[in-house]
């Protein structure tokens, strides 16, 4: 028979079980205090502090198996402060265990320094491991290293951007929990209260946050400098790698058999891609018929459940035929490019040769560019493609976390999740032919900037030659399918203007030789001169079209241009033009008649295709538009010959003997020079005028200049004036007789005026 303890003896033991978990928990309560009494600075090796995380180990499986609710009843806090005093403990040994990390992570980064250190004096001194010559492969295996150097070196700039954001933002907040601790510490020394439980509690609780937030300023601290010791350790890096790069660039060779694998390479890919693309096609029939039949049953649903599950399984349907019309466009695509890629090992190794001037290198790296920018473009459209499949993808996931769905419907929502997931499998694939595509033609790119920074002055020489004669090939238009080059229009205007002035040079000697000795009027002359003169001008236009192949035809537009200036404008600029031909032909003016065109008299000098050319007297050139000759009055005083017949007025006084004036008149004529003798001079008594006797002597001149006539004129005046005054005659000049008829005689005063 067993023995029952006695119950008093069962409560003496409880109490004393309490007593001693709540010293236990009064003992993990306590670390933070006593955790605080460290210096956060001796916390800088691997063992102090993995001795840290274990203690706060140790003291958290402690907690965690005391009775929350009790506890907090027995120390007066409550039970979410219990929870949140758990929660701040595993903060502080996620502090502790990052910290520990950026202690590591430091010392193997210094290591890896020395170790670098001592790779590059290995090299330095005894050069490659790999001895020349080098191949394009193996170039691109250390480009390859170089470029993630590079990028591993970007990534630590931006880590220690964000690491430095964050010690700002947590010194911030290490701050004000160092005023929150101040503060409740001073409330609690100033308390006069028994009761400071609390108090005490939230002053712990922050000292285990202020901890914390110390602890990860260390670790973050130490990453930092971690990572300034990995860009020493990267710029070591990169001085290996370019030092590397320089000399497997310096001997470059053709190997036939690297070129050879790596098309192969690309070939193979290729006949997977197409054998994987007959497969697709042969399939994707079956996947149209399967979508049609899902289209016709969706139609004959009835039932709105009915009508649910087609409708899922039309979506299905859906997606894998959209999959496999993606799959086949993309597998085209991919052919594509990786037909650039074995275009781009084939020009590599081409300039490896050397066989390349620096006029094809520069268009390579235009069509480089090009492709590379292409495909710049092709992947943002990539990255458009991917976050668009990836959205539908979360939406059907969402979908078959209900519930409800049915059996059927959750099926064909899982195949349509498939089909995208197949999808999204084809668009990454064809994203890392894309990469692949850009990293060859823009190693590609590099080596052509690499080939034309080492071109000589020669080089360049023919490479400015190959641009004068790009920039004369350039084509300005095309005329059945014959280009018109500025070349071919330099060499032409050239022509033109060398057979233009031949032409003048020989047409002036016909008109001097010829022309002006022959029996032709000067009119003549001058038309046949000008017929001649366009013949000649048109023979060397149509000799300079032809000596470069430019068809008439180019200047087709011409006429619908004429044809539209005649239009707006242009009928004057032709009726001259037509005028000037019957003037020419017709002779109503000829060269070096003396004409009278509005008031103004001149000779003329030349009748041109427009206008008229005409001098005065005066010396002042006068240009008629040819068609006022036809349209107007024009006086021609030398028409038909230089004979012309003119007159001299002579007023005599009243009483003058009439009969000696008019033989003194016509004595004055005989007399001058000049005046022609046939037809026989005469005189007119004119009129009675007012105050003279009014005579005209007229006499007939020949002129050939425009003052002629008056100075014949003037001579015969002086012969008047001579001999009349011999003769006593008297010029009459202007008189009046005053009469004064009154009844008296006038009464004539004479006044003085005031005295001053």
């Amino acid at each position: 028979m067993k023995k029952q303890l006695p119950v008093k003896g069962v409560s003496i033991f409880l109490s004393a079980a309490i007593s001693v978990c709540l010293y236990i928990f009064f003992q993990g309560l306590c670390l933070a205090a006593d955790d605080m009494a460290d210096p956060i600075e001796q916390l800088n090796t691997v063992e102090i502090v993995t001795d840290r995380i274990n203690q706060i180990n140790n003291r958290l499986s402690t907690l965690s198996a005391v009775n929350s609710d009790q506890v907090a009843q027995e120390f007066g806090v409550g039970t979410e402060d219990f929870d949140k005093r758990l929660t701040d403990l595993r903060m502080l040994r996620s502090a502790h265990e990052r910290l520990l990390y950026s202690i590591t992570a430091l010392d193997t980064a210094q290591k890896d320094v020395i170790s670098i250190k001592e790779r590059y004096e290995n090299y330095k001194s005894r050069g490659m491991i790999k001895k020349a010559p080098y191949t394009l492969t193996f170039l691109d295996t250390v480009q390859e290293e170089l470029s993630n150097v590079e990028r591993r070196r970007l990534n630590i700039e931006l880590t220690v951007e964000a690491l430095q954001r964050e010690l700002t933002a947590d010194n911030e907040r290490l701050q004000f929990l160092e005023k929150k601790k101040r503060r409740l510490d001073e409330t609690l020394s100033d308390s006069s209260t028994k009761d400071t439980t609390q108090l005490k509690w939230d002053s712990e609780t922050i000292g285990i946050q202020l901890r914390e937030i110390k602890i990860i300023i260390q670790a973050k601290n130490n990453e930092i400098k971690r990572y300034e010791t990995e860009k020493k350790l990267i710029a070591l890096q990169l001085a290996l790698l370019k030092d590397q790069i320089r000399v497997i660039n310096a001997n470059l060779a053709f190997d036939p058999e690297d070129l050879n694998s790596q098309l192969n390479n690309i070939q193979e890919k290729r006949t997977e891609l197409r054998k994987e693309t007959e497969r697709l096609q042969s399939e994707q029939e079956g996947v149209e018929k399967k979508w049609l039949n899902a289209q016709r049953d969706f139609e004959k649903a009835e039932s709105q459940e009915q009508r649910a599950i087609a409708e899922s399984y039309l979506k299905a349907r859906a997606e894998w035929r959209a999959t496999y019309q993606v799959a086949l466009e993309l597998n085209g695509r991919s052919m594509l490019l990786m037909d650039h890629q074995a275009a781009a090992w084939r020009k590599r190794y081409t300039m490896v040769k050397g066989k390349i001037s620096l006029e094809e290198l520069k268009t390579l790296r235009e069509t480089t560019q090009t492709h590379i920018s292409s495909i710049s473009q092709t992947l943002q459209v990539q990255q458009n493609y991917l976050v668009s499949l990836q959205n539908l993808m979360a939406g059907i996931e969402t979908k078959l976390e209900d519930d409800k769905m049915l059996w059927a419907i959750k099926q064909n929502v899982s195949a349509q999740l498939t089909a995208a997931r197949k999808r999204l499998d084809r668009w990454l694939s064809y994203q890392s032919v894309i990469l692949a595509t850009d990293n060859i033609e823009k190693r590609l790119l590099n080596e052509i900037e690499t080939r034309m920074g080492r071109s000589t002055i020669k080089d360049h020489l023919v490479d400015i030659k190959g641009d004068i004669v790009d920039f004369w090939n350039i084509e300005i238009w095309t005329v059945d399918k014959q280009p018109v080059t500025l070349r071919k229009l330099a060499v032409a205007c050239l022509i033109l203007l060398l057979g233009m002035a031949a032409a003048k040079y020989a047409l002036s000697i016909i008109r001097t030789r010829f022309l002006m000795k022959s029996q032709f009027k000067e009119t003549t002359a001058s038309a046949v001169h000008k017929l001649m003169s366009y013949i000649a001008y048109l023979l060397v236009f149509l000799f300079a079209l032809r000596m470069v192949n430019i068809p008439l035809t180019a200047f087709a537009f011409l006429g619908g241009a004429i044809a539209i200036g005649i239009g707006f404008g242009a009928q004057n600029l032709i009726n001259n033009f037509i005028s000037g031909f019957m003037i020419l032909g017709e002779r109503p003016i000829n060269i070096g008649d003396l004409i009278e065109v509005d008031s103004v008299l001149g000779k003329v000098e030349e009748i041109g295709a427009r206008c008229t050319r005409i001098r005065t007297g005066e010396n002042i050139h006068i240009l008629v538009p040819n068609s006022t000759f036809l349209e107007k009055n024009i006086t021609n005083w030398t028409h038909s010959d230089n004979k012309i017949r003119t007159h001299v007025t002579v007023g005599v006084a009243y009483g003058s003997p009439v009969k000696t004036v008019q033989e003194t008149l016509l004595e004055s004529v005989r007399k001058a020079p000049h005046v022609l003798k046939y037809p026989t001079p005469f005189v007119l008594f004119s009129e009675f005028g007012d105050n003279a006797l009014i005579f005209n002597v007229y006499f007939w001149v020949e002129i050939r200049r425009i003052i002629e006539r008056r100075e014949i004129e003037s001579n015969v005046r002086f012969k008047i004036d001579e001999l009349f005054s011999k003769e006593g005659l008297v010029i009459a000049f202007p008189q009046r007789d005053v009469h004064l008829d009154t009844l008296k005689p006038l009464q004539i005063n004479i006044e003085h005026g005031p005295k001053n």
